[in-house]
């Protein structure tokens, strides 16, 4: 509570008059705070006014990974909606994004760049079978990007293509011996 002035219209904190009853009018403030990574921030705030949300926007760089404030949640977990009016003591929680600097490596490709926390690895069917006898079996060290770093389309012999290629070559050999024994 800020003192405004005493109920005879006096703005000074003293007052001397006579007899009387004299109430003291206090304008209420509330606390409002600011919360996201390596960011926060205070400030008091008359009961009914009107605030907008701080201009933040990346809060976190390591050149590995970073992060960047979307939005505002309040405490119940709903994106608040600015101009936003205070009614009581109130936290903001930022909504963050996060993006981790990786290098998706595939069987003849290499792609680096930035990727939003949980990104799912794709890879297009010409990629998931290769020269008949190699296919797609999965990414190490996982399909999602969750930290940076290399995720690797890893590859693995076609049983049936080496199968069907085994008996071709087995059929050559067999054929080219038949044909010397001629």
């Amino acid at each position: 509570l800020v003192f405004r002035q005493w109920s005879t219209g006096d703005k000074s904190l003293v007052i001397t008059v006579g007899p009387g009853r004299y109430v003291a009018i206090y304008d209420a403030y509330f606390l409002v705070g600011w919360r996201a990574t390596n960011y926060t921030y205070t400030q008091w705030v008359p009961k009914g006014a009107k605030i907008n949300a701080p201009k933040v926007s990346k809060v976190y760089d390591d050149g590995q990974t970073r992060v960047f404030v979307v939005g505002w949640t309040t405490p119940d977990g709903k994106l608040a909606q600015f101009p936003y009016a205070v009614t009581a003591p109130i936290n903001f929680t930022a909504a963050e994004r996060r993006e981790h600097y990786a290098t998706i490596i595939t069987w003849d490709s290499k792609e680096e760049g930035w990727y939003p926390h949980g990104y799912e690895l794709q890879i297009s069917d010409a990629e998931k079978r290769k020269w008949l006898l190699w296919q797609f079996k999965q990414w190490e060290p996982s399909p999602v990007v969750d930290a940076p770093g290399e995720y690797r389309a890893v590859y693995e012999h076609d049983p049936l293509a080496v199968s069907v290629l085994a008996v071709v070559v087995a059929l050559m050999a067999g054929a080219a011996v038949a044909l010397r024994r001629r």
